[in-house]
Formats: C-alpha cells, sequence, structure tokens
C-alpha cells in the first residue's frame, strides 16, 4: 500500500497537468458509477438534478482552467516583453562604450607607435642602463635618461560611462567591463605621471629645506615653511618611488602582452555581438 500511495504520489509530482486533465474527464464517470448505478445509500436529489450540479461543477473548473491559461500565457508574454525591453535599453550604453574601446584601442597603437619610435635612443623593452648606473648627484641626471619615465599624452577615460555598467544586464559582459576598465585606467594613469617633474620639484624642495635649516633665527613663518615643505618632501619621495617601480611595471606588462591589443579585441568582439543582437531585436520589434 505505502508503495503504491508513494508511486501516485511521484506521478502526480512529475505530470500535474496529465493527473488534473485525468481527474477532471474521469469524475462524472465516477459519480455516475457510485451515485447512480450502485444507488449509493444517503443519496438525496435525482438524476437531473445530479447533472445540472455536475455541469455547473464541470463548467466552473474548465472556465478557472481556460482564465489561468490565458492569464499565464499573458504573463509569459508581458516578461518577454520586459526582457526585451530591457535588452533594447542598454543600447545607448553599450554605444557610448564602443566608442570608450576605439579610445583605449587607438591609446594603446600611440604607446605602441612610441615605443617604436624610441629604440634609437633608448628600447623601452629595458630599463635604462645608464639611468641605473647613476646615483647620488647624478641621481636626477639618471631620471631625467630613463625613458620609460617620460610622461605620454593620452587620451583620458571617460569613468562616468564605465561607471554606468549596471545598465548592462550581461553578468559576464559586466565583469569584462570593470577588469578592463581597472587594468587600463592604471596602465594610462602611470604613464601620464610626469615622474621627471615630480623628481625635479623634489630636488627644489630638498634645497630649499637646506636653506631654511641653516638658518639659526628661524621666524614662525619660516618654521611653519620648513614644515610644509618637509611634507611635501616625504609625500613626493613616497608618489615617486611608488610611480618608479609602476611605470616600469607597467611597460614590462605591455611589451609581455603584445601591448594587450587580444585582450581588447576580445571585449570589443563581446560588445558588437551585443549591440548587433540589440539591433536585431529592435528591426523584429
Amino acid at each position: 500500500m505505502k508503495k503504491l500511495s508513494s508511486f501516485l504520489i511521484m506521478n502526480v509530482r512529475k505530470r500535474p497537468k496529465l493527473v488534473i486533465a485525468l481527474t477532471i474527464c474521469l469524475l462524472p464517470v465516477a459519480l455516475n458509477y457510485i451515485l447512480f448505478s450502485w444507488k449509493m445509500p444517503g443519496l438525496v436529489g435525482d438524476l437531473n438534478s445530479w447533472m445540472g450540479f455536475i455541469s455547473n461543477y464541470s463548467g466552473g473548473i474548465i472556465g478557472g482552467i481556460v482564465a489561468f491559461i490565458i492569464t499565464k500565457s499573458q504573463i509569459q508574454a508581458q516578461k518577454e516583453e520586459n526582457k526585451i525591453n530591457r535588452m533594447i535599453d542598454q543600447l545607448p550604453y553599450v554605444t557610448k562604450l564602443r566608442f570608450e574601446i576605439n579610445k583605449l584601442k587607438e591609446n594603446l597603437n600611440s604607446i605602441k607607435r612610441i615605443s617604436e619610435g624610441s629604440k634609437g635612443i633608448q628600447d623601452l623593452s629595458t630599463p635604462s642602463e645608464l639611468a641605473k648606473g647613476l646615483s647620488g648627484t647624478l641621481f636626477l641626471q639618471g631620471i631625467l635618461s630613463e625613458r620609460r619615465y617620460t610622461p605620454l599624452f593620452l587620451d583620458k577615460l571617460d569613468k562616468q560611462i564605465w561607471n554606468e555598467v549596471h545598465f548592462i544586464n550581461d553578468i559576464q559582459l559586466q565583469t569584462k567591463v570593470i577588469e578592463t576598465f581597472n587594468t587600463f585606467d592604471n596602465i594610462f594613469n602611470t604613464l601620464q605621471y610626469d615622474l621627471p617633474r615630480k623628481w625635479i620639484r623634489l630636488d627644489e624642495v630638498d634645497k630649499l629645506i637646506e636653506r631654511l635649516k641653516s638658518k639659526d633665527d628661524k621666524s614662525i613663518t619660516e618654521i611653519e615653511q620648513l614644515r610644509k615643505y618637509h611634507n611635501e618632501y616625504s609625500n613626493l619621495l613616497l608618489q615617486n618611488n611608488i610611480y618608479s617601480n609602476k611605470k616600469h611595471q607597467v611597460w614590462d606588462g605591455l611589451f609581455q602582452n603584445n601591448f594587450y591589443f587580444e585582450t581588447i579585441e576580445e571585449v570589443s568582439s563581446v560588445i558588437d555581438e551585443k549591440i548587433n543582437e540589440i539591433n536585431i531585436l529592435l528591426k523584429t520589434k
């Protein structure tokens, strides 16, 4: 008995629509046999009254099922319409994003041209041996001779556009966009940092500090200036050391990864596919 009940429950769960259809079809037959053929004791009412009840009962069930099917189809159609609208709503953003990707490509092409044009002066694929050998009073000359430290003038990425990634309803594309921005924003900011100018300023501040320290009687204003110069010197020194290392890391990464052209092409192709998909939806809508 337990096996039979478990079998019936399992089939009801697997095929609920079939069970409902069979129940509706077989219920009048079952009522006919139970109530009238076997003359069930305690039966109230004649055949006509019961047939009227069964007609109303079955009509109500069928009407409810039809209403359910229509409502369900309407809800499904509305969901599909909302899905299409959400897809189309992405078009302005992904179009702007494609322009940003083109800007990335132009920046990388500029960097590559600069690296190729500098081979007669210094091959940017490796740090300057001259700069590495200089120290002490010649340190600043070494900084100026290191071509990797020269700031590059590149088109800035529009952070507002990249920060609107939530308009994309494709999680994988969202992830690619965020990773792309983080990578290249760091690269471009590092390459644009004017390290030679910062080292020159550091040298100037160092001389100002030495000049103020050499005075025996310092005014309150001079003491305040000395404190500010010390803070500026510490901050500049920290930033310059950080960016000195970052510039080498960025240039090494550019040469090792063929200037990331494959990465950009991959992201660009995904965005183009998304735009084509949306345009197809617009034509069929």
